[in-house]
């Protein structure tokens, strides 16, 4: 039995779907982090796939990167797919 129900290997798609959506806005990691209200290394350790995301955030994501609702899980099921 593994201890995570999402392993880390896993979870790299939703870094890079998130980087790539963020650079798809042409938004730096300063600028999101500032529509988020959070400092640009959370954006930057998010990204880099060391911190996870819950739902909430990610419709904060998807909010503030001008993306309908459930876009970025979609993406996100489709990379894992990939």
């Amino acid at each position: 039995m593994r201890p995570d129900i999402i392993s880390k290997n896993e979870y790299v798609h939703v870094a890079s779907v998130l980087l790539a959506a963020r650079k798809e806005a042409r938004l730096s990691q300063r600028a999101l982090g500032e529509r988020l209200d959070v400092g640009q290394k959370i954006i930057s350790v998010i990204e880099l796939g060391n911190r996870r995301v819950d739902f909430l955030e990610l419709c904060a994501f998807e909010r503030e990167l001008g993306l309908p609702p459930l876009e970025l899980a979609k993406r996100i099921l489709a990379a894992q797919s990939a």
